[in-house]
């Protein structure tokens, strides 16, 4: 029994993936209108929803993307005047990150434009599905975290 369930969870998870890039794909589509790539709209959000300036170490972190990738994405906004660099006011080594008042504009657009369109497909389903999609998400990410964080400790134990 456990040989089909094992089968079962690689065949949903492959479905599950598929899925995944597909709607990568929509939201690339979607963002090609302003000519943003995905982890720029996931930055300007951060930004939006940050109540200042935020630093560019903590904007990874947040967004789960390599500092170095985080960097890129900081060049590219800045050289369209979206964000601007400050210095930091204790440490000179760091640089606060801020929305030019131009980009907070353009962040505000990007973002109600493709939030009206995922509300919309979201509301496509009725509103117990919408609360049980959420639930399984949820449930999924907890239990994929509960397995990385075991396969972790036994890689930290087959180190020593």
């Amino acid at each position: 029994m456990e040989h089909l369930n094992c089968d079962s969870a690689r065949h949903n998870l492959a479905d599950l993936l598929a899925l995944w890039w597909k709607a990568d794909h929509i939201y690339c589509t979607i963002l090609q209108k302003w000519r943003l790539p995905l982890n720029s709209l996931w930055t300007l959000e951060a930004l939006l929803s940050s109540s200042g300036p935020d630093e560019p170490a903590r904007l990874a972190d947040h967004l789960n993307i390599p500092r170095q990738t985080m960097t890129i994405i900081l060049d590219s906004l800045e050289r369209r005047g979206v964000i601007r660099r400050e210095a930091h006011p204790t440490d000179r080594r760091r640089k606060r990150i801020r929305l030019t008042e131009t980009g907070r504009a353009f962040a505000n657009e990007v973002s109600t434009e493709v939030n009206a369109i995922e509300v919309e497909a979201m509301s496509q389903l009725p509103a117990a599905e919408q609360r049980a999609f959420v639930e399984l998400s949820r449930k999924f990410y907890d239990a994929l975290k509960t397995a990385g964080e075991q396969f972790r400790q036994k890689e930290a134990a087959a180190a020593k």
